[in-house]
């Protein structure tokens, strides 16, 4: 019943069991049940690109408060969605790593790397990160140290987060936080500051012996919490109502604390170490949808050392009652799973997957992607990249249309408020696309953002905010921001945010394509896709001034916004999302400019001001990321659009009031059903990218596109985003 001291060879690499995982709401790993998973997991890191390098890279900044979320002094916590990493995550220049990013990926060598996931997922994480990386791993948690984490940091912690974003809790009767490694330092001064005790443990068994005695802990006290009592007790009431069965509990597992450790430990000290540290936090109840989760490496950890002459009687009763099962589930060894690490350079971050035995494994030689706006040009220029002999876009409009949506999005790059954390985290490594892709970090303005709202925002940390702001600061950051603040509404800063000029963005994406030998067919209306003896697509049927043909491909790509909706094209559920935005030059004698993008969600009006002075406004229920839209100029009806001017005119009065109106269009949104990207194989051949905010996921969406395309490799990051997830409807 324990698990094998097994490994696998793979080049130099040599790789131990690693545990099976899942994803919850947040995007963080977990544990998969009470049972033991196993699995064997090596990795093999790919480049992108035969033969490419990262390449130093800038961005237009436009003002000194901008915090670049590029390379140097950022701070990756993996698992900064939960309680204990959205502490780490609170801290300035932090960034949270999503679930299918392989950690090291944001950050220079030296920097720590956080992580705050169940201890069953320490190998896993260690695994996944970018080699050379390992050594800067920050371990924080309950569970025994393994010979794989000597070389990292190790924090067993002694205080509370009961919230997501809250601040620790604890108490001077508490036992010390212990820290070993070395980043050991930098730790203790920052939870210093958070008014926790720190110690740095000396040797490797001083550190190992604080973990296992915080392991106890974790083992007791959630069950003591959860077991035989009709609802949850918190510390306070476990040693008010339950410390006789604490201490009979406590007596049944010191032999195997004891074994563990490898020194007897003494009953007394051990009950007042697991008094001072429960009531430090008196109110607290642990959670047992994590203690469920995490079964194998805490209570079974002491269960594996039950003998006939100690037995854990109580221990097993208690914990069939608070776990609500009938007992410790026998041990069960998962399929083995390959996960393999791919680099994109481009993007200067690596992701990992699993192959995807559906679908070919190998390049192809021949893709078609239809629909020439943000998406389906970021996907061309990355397939490109990736090595694909032939690649052909098909547009139904004229060259230099730049897509049917594109033309009329507001081009707002952000992942401002967007939920759940793994897509709000998406849309953070869309705009770091933009920052650090060789072909696009010259084209954003990262102007920062100025948004009015009702209530309050709350950002748990990893995307930088300041507010709410007083009228005084409102100005010193935009001069000619005219804010309502006197009605009960709230401004806040959003310093990384900006835009791009949205035809500017496509067209250098599609040179930059054209350079590597990709085709734009201009006016080409695909109608129909071509099927093999097999059923699967082989190629598409297209119009255009010479007549109809037909092309053979070995897959096609379908990135045609609102055109996805079509059943030729797979029929994907997009729901009907108009919007509509308005162009204005801006009054010669009033010499002033906008230096913000303006958001008012009040008033429902938003405008930003471009490079070339025109400015942009629009209005209605605003999506948050910008409106990315199928557009139609409506020009010859002025009203229509002056009537988005007149009301960003309030907004920014010195700019607006005088501007020349210039034209408006309106758009319908390419909105899937749920609000979410549709990212993967329709069926065999197929392959869809269709989402709302493209212009801010356009450089991370065709880049993990392109792997799936060319590697068969289905990339975690993605699993969220797949088309099968409308089957049922």
């Amino acid at each position: 019943a324990h698990l094998l001291p097994m490994s696998i060879d793979f080049g130099n690499e040599t790789k131990l069991l690693s545990h099976h995982h899942t994803q919850i709401s947040d995007g963080t790993l977990s544990a998969a049940s009470a049972a033991v998973w196993v699995r064997i997991s090596h990795i093999v890191e790919l480049s992108a690109t035969k033969g490419a390098s990262d390449v130093p890279h800038g961005a237009r900044n436009e003002d000194s408060s901008h915090v670049d979320d590029s390379n140097g002094s950022l701070t990756e916590v993996v698992g900064g969605g939960g309680r204990m990493g959205s502490l780490w995550l609170r801290e300035p220049n932090s960034i949270a790593v999503p679930r299918g990013i392989c950690p090291g990926s944001f950050s220079e060598p030296h920097n720590p790397i956080y992580v705050a996931v169940p201890s069953s997922e320490w190998e896993l994480v260690h695994d996944q990160t970018r080699l050379g990386r390992q050594a800067d791993l920050v371990y924080i948690g309950n569970g025994l140290l393994q010979e794989f984490q000597r070389s990292s940091t190790v924090v067993v912690p002694h205080f509370g987060v009961l919230k997501v974003g809250s601040d620790p809790v604890s108490s001077p009767s508490s036992p010390p936080t212990f820290v070993f490694g070395r980043h050991a330092s930098a730790i203790s001064a920052f939870l210093t500051r958070k008014g926790i005790d720190v110690k740095q443990a000396v040797t490797w068994k001083e550190i190992s012996t604080h973990a296992a005695r915080k392991l106890l802990w974790a083992s007791i006290m959630w069950v003591l919490c959860h077991g035989d009592c009709h609802s949850p007790l918190n510390m306070q009431q476990v040693y008010a109502q339950r410390s006789e069965q604490l201490e009979e509990l406590v007596k049944e597992l010191l032999y195997a604390i004891s074994r563990i450790i490898g020194v007897p430990q003494d009953l007394s000290s051990t009950l007042k170490y697991l008094r001072d540290y429960s009531l430090s936090m008196p109110l607290a109840t642990p959670s047992k949808h994590l203690a469920t989760m995490e079964l194998d490496d805490r209570n079974y950890v002491f269960l594996r050392h039950e003998t006939d002459s100690h037995p854990q009687t109580l221990h097993r009763e208690l914990l069939c009652s608070a776990s609500g099962s009938g007992g410790p589930e026998k041990f069960i060894v998962h399929p083995k799973l390959k996960q393999i690490r791919i680099s994109i350079p481009q993007l200067q971050l690596s992701v990992y997957g699993s192959k995807n035995k559906t679908q070919q494994s190998s390049c192809p030689n021949r893709v078609a992607v239809i629909g020439g706006g943000v998406i389906g040009s970021s996907v061309a220029l990355h397939l490109a990249r990736k090595g694909v002999k032939e690649v052909a876009v098909f547009d139904m409009l004229p060259d230099g249309s730049f897509g049917r949506t594109t033309p009329a999005s507001w081009a707002w790059l952000n992942a401002n408020q967007k939920s759940p954390l793994s897509y709000k985290w998406l849309n953070q490594m869309g705009m770091r696309g933009w920052r650090v892709d060789p072909a696009l970090n010259d084209l954003p303005r990262w102007t920062g953002s100025l948004v009015r709202t009702r209530g309050s925002m709350v950002e748990i940390g990893g995307y930088p905010m300041e507010g709410p702001l007083s009228p005084a600061r409102v100005s010193e950051l935009e001069p000619c921001a005219n804010f309502t603040m006197d009605d009960g509404t709230n401004v806040y800063f959003f310093p990384s945010e900006g835009y791009v000029e949205p035809r500017e963005a496509v067209a250098q994406m599609q040179i930059s394509a054209r350079s590597l030998g990709v085709e734009f067919k201009a006016n080409h209306t695909v109608f129909g896709l071509l099927r093999n003896g097999h059923g699967h697509i082989v190629g598409v049927q297209f119009q255009n001034e010479t007549g109809c043909s037909e092309e053979l491909f070995d897959v096609v790509v379908v990135a045609a916004g609102t055109g996805a909706a079509s059943e030729t094209l797979g029929g994907l559920p997009l729901t009907s999302s108009p919007g509509r935005i308005a162009f204005a030059a801006p009054s010669k004698k009033k010499g002033r400019s906008l230096r913000r993008l303006l958001v008012d969600t009040v008033a429902q009006s938003h405008v930003l001001q471009r490079h070339d002075g025109t400015v942009v406004a629009g209005g209605g229920a605003l999506q948050v990321g910008g409106n990315n839209c199928g557009a139609e100029k409506t020009s010859h009806l002025p009203g229509r659009g002056a009537a988005l001017i007149k009301a960003a005119q309030k907004l920014a009065p010195a700019v607006l009031t005088g501007a020349a109106y210039l034209e408006s269009v309106d758009a319908v949104r390419p909105m899937p059903k749920d609000g979410f990207p549709v990212v993967g194989f329709l069926e065999p051949g197929l392959y869809s990218v269709v989402s709302h905010s493209g212009m801010t996921l356009a450089p991370i969406l065709g880049g993990l596109a392109a792997i799936e395309l060319t590697t068969g490799i289905e990339l975690e990051i993605l699993l969220h985003y797949r088309p099968s997830r409308f089957k049922s409807s």
